[in-house]
């Protein structure tokens, strides 16, 4: 008969700390304290104080035993223990009031950068999106949370590889929505402090690993996955520009990248909403030939969008389109004319490349309005015939009215789909 091991399986497998194992009773004051934070309450500075230190000191005897680890065991335990506070809003809150915010970015690395891959993988497809926007990684077993940070979404030892980024933020566990998924929900709902700014650096850095570089069609075949990086993008850029944080974020390459995924996502709409507010954003510093070609592609998005609708029938919607980009148009020449063009793609002979290319057709808007014209004549045509040939009467089934012709409405766009753009 084999030997059955009596030795516990480790739970906190970080190489250096003794027998990779935290106590029980270490693991229970882990959970008293997270208890205080999941019921809504907010601890005390002081309470807060006392988890830290009594988290990395639990008596005599354990202090000790830090001392025979060469201080390792402790050093492991303070890094625990900023990283759990930081893991809760408030408690992010009393690090930065601290000025230890800042140290919790290091120490995730340095904790999760050294558990086995098996464990780190169990973690990122349970991640979760905390109340300040914070990615929340917990190390099963124990409780212990560990917030994401830039450092593990950079190229250092230890930092996820690409596989693992996306993995993180694209993972769907059954009918569980994506982390991107989460994330986007809580930019719809909840105020403008949401997420703070680290937690918006290490969302920025997340997506911008997950892009890789690539084109923006590349990140997903799938349209409501881009539409979900669309409003994403947008939102977090409004929020960062919002707070006067141009300086701190690349804004306008947020809402390009943001312009893309919804373009690719066939959402015309909310594509032409992240240029026209890419275009203010470059008005605000001064840059008036880049709004004025923001504002050229949102007006040729739109009227792309406003013939394809026409054509299918879509009359209701195409004419919602028309109307947006005719004032996408008239925003592109008053841009313009302000420093003595008539077209924003009249500088670009000037300048050179674009920094953000022209998405679908060339679409001038004489061009756009003789195509107009031209379906709005071949509609009046086929009404006037339709209404001089004779006809037997319609008999409709008593309580319903004949319907000759379908009617569509305009539909507001969200962060996943815009109905009218996606049938």
């Amino acid at each position: 008969m084999p030997e059955i091991s009596t030795t516990p399986c480790p739970n906190f497998p970080v190489p250096n700390y003794p027998n990779q194992t935290l106590s029980e009773s270490r693991i229970g004051r882990l959970s008293e304290f997270t208890r205080k934070f999941d019921g809504g309450g907010v601890p005390s500075d002081t309470a807060i104080d006392t988890f830290m230190s009594h988290f990395a000191h639990m008596g005599v005897r354990d202090m000790l035993l830090g001392c025979m680890s060469d201080g390792d065991k402790k050093r492991i335990l303070c890094r625990a223990a900023r990283c759990h506070v930081g893991t809760f809003g408030p408690g992010r809150d009393f690090l930065e009031r601290r000025k230890l915010l800042h140290r919790v970015d290091q120490d995730s690395a340095d904790l999760f950068g050294a558990l086995p891959a098996s464990v780190k993988e169990t973690m990122m497809t349970r991640a979760r999106v905390g109340d300040h926007g914070q990615i929340v990684l917990t190390l099963p077993d124990t409780g212990l949370r560990v917030p994401l940070g830039r450092a593990l979404l950079g190229t250092g030892e230890g930092a996820l590889t690409t596989y693992e980024v996306r993995q993180l933020l694209m993972y769907e566990d059954g009918q569980l929505e994506s982390l991107l998924e989460r994330f986007s929900v809580g930019l719809g709902r909840v105020d403008a402090q949401y997420p703070d700014n680290e937690a918006c650096h290490v969302w920025n850095d997340l997506i911008e690993r997950c892009i890789d570089g690539k084109p923006i069609e590349q990140f997903s075949s799938d349209r409501t996955t881009l539409s979900l990086l669309g409003f994403a993008l947008r939102a977090l850029a409004g929020r960062l520009s919002a707070r006067g944080l141009h300086h701190e974020f690349p804004i306008q390459q947020m809402l390009a990248n943001s312009a893309q995924a919804y373009f690719h996502a066939e959402a015309p709409k909310s594509c032409a909403d992240s240029l026209i507010e890419m275009g203010h954003c470059y008005q605000r510093k001064g840059d008036v030939r880049l709004a004025a070609w923001a504002n050229k592609i949102a007006a040729n998005v739109l009227a792309g969008a406003a013939l394809e609708l026409w054509d299918v029938g879509r009359h209701a919607e195409a004419e919602g389109c028309r109307r947006l980009a005719s004032e996408a148009y008239a925003t592109e020449r008053a841009l313009a004319a302000t420093i003595g063009v008539q077209r924003a793609a009249e500088l670009l002979d000037e300048v050179g490349a674009a920094p953000l290319p022209l998405l679908g057709a060339n679409i001038p808007q004489s061009e756009f309005d003789a195509f107009w014209a031209e379906r709005q004549s071949r509609r009046q045509n086929v009404q006037s015939s339709y209404s001089s040939t004779p006809r037997l009467p319609s008999f409709a089934p008593k309580g319903e009215e004949a319907n000759p012709e379908a009617s569509f409405s305009d539909s507001s766009s969200s962060y996943t789909s815009e109905s009218s753009d996606s049938d």
